[in-house]
């Protein structure tokens, strides 16, 4: 079995299960969990009306908007009803789960690319300590400190390329091309984007393999051409975008190069000039499978920006292409250049001089306190680390938990259409913690909007009816809201109501959106002879 997922493992030293399971835990305290924030909260919601299918009786199309595309809400929501567990507690040991496979995905990566003797420990060790590294300006994280379809993804597709990765028959067993063939087919099921952008890239890499320089050659630039021709058939295919999905696929800048700024742009091309520049030196650790997968890496990657460049600008419609996030592509390489700056720690700390060594592990230490702090600082109002069933710290979860416990389950939220980015809020999502259905906000929804644009009209109506509510008189917010059916609002304690609000925390405030009607009088009873 260690021949399987270690195939140097007579020259290469492969961490053991409790250096692996140290590590995972470090990755955890250092990078922090938040379930419900971010897009944890929109895999969370997901997965709640898979377990529960009478919730989100208004908005059940924005929350099962990724389910067309994963078998994730269903995987995690029966793995659930299965354990008969809270949904919290197996949220938690899957996340947990997917950071230590993704260590070990890294680790044998390593093992395979270099011949290093400590580089998958030094490389999954640098991946513990930054595994939140953003991947340029793609709106990703090489992992995220919460549960998504991506945290299975990742892993899966890290090992699938490892597994098919092309070498010599006697270290290529069938089982090791069956176990990648498998690997593959299940990010396939829980991310389908993901899984295409690894095949791609074993494609790219297959060709690399092709003993004649010539015909290798010639098939690559075979490929691209192909690749350009079926991108260039997607777009011209397309259908014209209505003005909502074009609003709401202008929200999505991360998929347009023209959009971003200076140091994503540098996020994109350091990947690049790295491998290019080792694989020019004179550097003799890599294996033969190393050096061609690192070429392959900037191959693929130049790739990725020319699609981008060509088929994702921002004046161009319709966007079938930019839709697909050519971009994404560079999560792959990521993981690459984590192996790739873990085995150079390796090399480093084994040099002769013993000072290295501790040199390497104060680097490790440094950039682990920098993520500490980076989360810190990105979720400043919540407890680095949420665990199941502990008190909302937050003043905003605290709202909506309230809301779940004391609402109809079929009541219909309205909340500022930025209520996402409220300083303090810390991207808590709403749905996924009050499990009551909201009027479309602008970030979250929007995301949803601009995949399936058949929910964009929606979205834009629902976003602008409540961009600003916090400000709008009561009168407004009635014009606006009480023809969507909305029954409460979620509001800043300083927006000014005349209608009395049952809960009010200093921060945030929940109310009705008109007064309860008072009850009418009970008749007179009847006179008794």
């Amino acid at each position: 079995m260690l021949a399987v997922v270690f195939p140097n493992a007579r020259t290469v030293r492969a961490p053991s299960q409790r250096v692996l399971l140290l590590l995972t835990a470090t990755a955890f305290l250092i990078h922090g969990y938040h379930p419900f924030a971010e897009d944890g909260g929109l895999y969370a919601a997901g997965i709640k009306l898979y377990v529960h299918p009478s919730l989100f009786a208004h908005d059940r199309a924005f929350v099962a908007a990724r389910r067309a595309y994963s078998l994730f809400d269903p995987v995690i929501g029966s793995l659930t009803l299965w354990l008969h567990r809270p949904l919290e507690e197996v949220l938690l040991c899957a996340h947990l789960l997917c950071l230590y496979l993704t260590l070990v995905a890294i680790a044998r990566l390593a093992a395979m690319c270099f011949a290093t003797p400590k580089a998958p420990l030094y490389a999954a060790a640098l991946t513990a300590v930054a595994c939140t590294v953003p991947v340029a300006g793609t709106s990703l994280f090489f992992m995220e400190p919460y549960l998504t379809a991506r945290s299975f993804s990742t892993p899966l597709t890290l090992l699938a390329i490892s597994l098919l990765s092309p070498a010599p028959a006697a270290a290529f067993p069938k089982r090791r091309f069956a176990a990648g063939i498998t690997v593959l087919a299940m990010a396939t099921l829980l991310h389908v984007a993901m899984s295409a952008y690894a095949a791609l890239f074993l494609l790219t890499l297959w060709t690399f393999c092709i003993p004649r320089p010539r015909f290798r050659w010639a098939t690559q630039a075979a490929l691209l051409v192909a690749l350009l021709l079926a991108c260039a058939l997607v777009q011209r295919q397309a259908p014209l975008e209505s003005a909502a999905a074009l609003a709401a696929a202008h929200t999505r800048t991360f998929w347009f190069l023209s959009r971003w700024q200076w140091y994503e742009l540098a996020g994109l091309a350091a990947p690049l000039l790295i491998f290019a520049g080792v694989l020019l030196s004179t550097a003799t650790s890599f294996t033969v499978a190393g050096r061609t997968i690192f070429k392959t890496a900037c191959c693929f990657g130049a790739s990725a920006v020319l699609v981008s460049l060509v088929f994702a600008r921002w004046g161009q419609t319709p966007f079938p292409v930019a839709r697909l996030q050519p971009l994404r592509a560079f999560h792959i390489l990521y993981g690459l250049l984590l192996v790739l700056l873990g085995a150079f720690a390796a090399a480093w700390a084994g040099a002769p001089a013993h000072f290295r060594r501790w040199g390497v592990a104060t680097l490790l230490v440094s950039i682990g306190v920098a993520m500490l702090l980076a989360q810190r600082a990105t979720f400043p109002a919540s407890p680095h680390l949420e665990w199941p069933e502990a008190h909302r710290a937050n003043s905003w979860s605290e709202a909506f938990l309230w809301a779940r416990q004391n609402t109809p389950a079929d009541a219909l939220f309205a909340l500022d259409a930025d209520y996402i980015t409220t300083d303090g809020e810390d991207a808590q999502n709403f749905r996924a913690t009050a499990e009551r259905s909201m009027v479309s906000d602008f970030s979250k929804d929007g995301g949803a909007a601009s995949i399936r644009p058949q929910l964009a009209p929606e979205w834009l109506l629902g976003s602008t009816l409540t961009r600003g509510l916090s400000e709008q008189s009561d009168a407004e917010r009635r014009a606006h809201l009480l023809p969507l059916g909305v029954t409460w609002l979620v509001l800043h304690a300083s927006a000014t109501s005349a209608t009395a609000c049952p809960f009010d925390n200093g921060t945030v405030k929940v109310c009705p959106i008109s007064s309860p009607p008072e009850p009418l009088p009970l008749p007179p009873e009847p006179l008794r002879p």
